[in-house]
């Protein structure tokens, strides 16, 4: 339902379609305790299908990372000397 409405910008970064509004920035704005209905006053070419399109999109994002496989450190980087 919520995948068409994120699209990316030309730096590749996840926006609302057919808006400039990033991801980021509505999720912003929701940590900083914004009521929904103050980011769709703020951003009125929102609305609320696209504001849960933003949080659908960061949840996939976590979860992608979370389930991803772990980063190694490299062979210098396990060898670091501590002083």
């Amino acid at each position: 339902m919520s995948e068409h409405l994120i699209t990316s910008d030309p730096g590749g970064r996840p926006v609302i379609a057919g808006t400039q509004v990033t991801v980021e920035e509505v999720l912003k704005e929701l940590a900083a305790s914004q009521a929904v209905d103050v980011i769709l006053t703020a951003h009125p070419e929102l609305d609320r299908d696209a504001v849960q399109a933003a949080l659908a999109y960061a949840a996939g994002a976590v979860q992608d990372k979370a389930s991803a496989p772990p980063v190694r450190p490299s062979a210098e980087e396990e060898h670091i000397p501590t002083d």
